[in-house]
């Protein structure tokens, strides 16, 4: 008798555990999950594969968010161009969930670097945030500017240095800005 009341309540649980996943995935809380866990895992795997004669592939339509992500190709090689580029993209995101009040996080830009470039890393684009007088605009307390760490600097490596695909989003979790690639 004891045995089968354990049985029971055993399965009983992992009933309520079933229904449970069940909901999760109908109410799209598990989709979102996997879908960010595939689109983050997608293109940091796209950035350490080498490039073949197509270039770099973009970020698939699934990962777009519902959200249609602003696409620019830089053909600079400059580190000072480059930094200043992907510092203005930076600003542009922050201050669009910023005048929205997006309370969810967003891609904001994809941008294609065509060539080699001149090792652009997150302190490069700090210093030029900092020459500008952007700190009081978004803050990145790395590099001495401002206070709070407002810029996520996901590159494979710290650097930019060849042809790859950067995405700038906010991340509406860490109130931050992220430059994955």
């Amino acid at each position: 008798m004891k045995g089968l009341a354990l049985s029971v309540i055993i399965s009983v649980i992992i009933a309520l555990v079933g229904v449970s996943l069940l909901l999760l995935i109908i109410s799209g809380d598990f989709q979102q999950t996997v879908k960010k866990v595939y689109c983050d895992t997608y293109v940091k795997i796209s950035q350490a594969l080498p490039s073949g004669k197509e270039g770099t592939p973009s970020v698939p339509k699934f990962c777009m968010f519902e959200q249609k992500i602003e696409g620019k190709n830089i053909r600079e090689n400059n580190n000072t161009i480059v930094s200043r580029i992907i510092s203005a993209h930076i600003i542009a995101c922050w201050k669009k969930s910023e005048i929205a009040g997006i309370d969810k996080s967003i891609p904001c830009y994809e941008l294609s670097l065509s060539g080699q470039v001149d090792g652009v890393t997150e302190k490069n684009v700090t210093d030029i945030l900092i020459k500008e007088d952007h700190c009081e605009s978004i803050e990145n307390n790395d590099f001495g500017c401002g206070t709070k760490n407002q810029i996520l600097w996901e590159i494979a490596d710290g650097t930019i240095d060849k042809e790859k695909i950067i995405l700038i989003k906010y991340n509406a979790d860490k109130d931050a800005v992220e430059v994955l690639g």
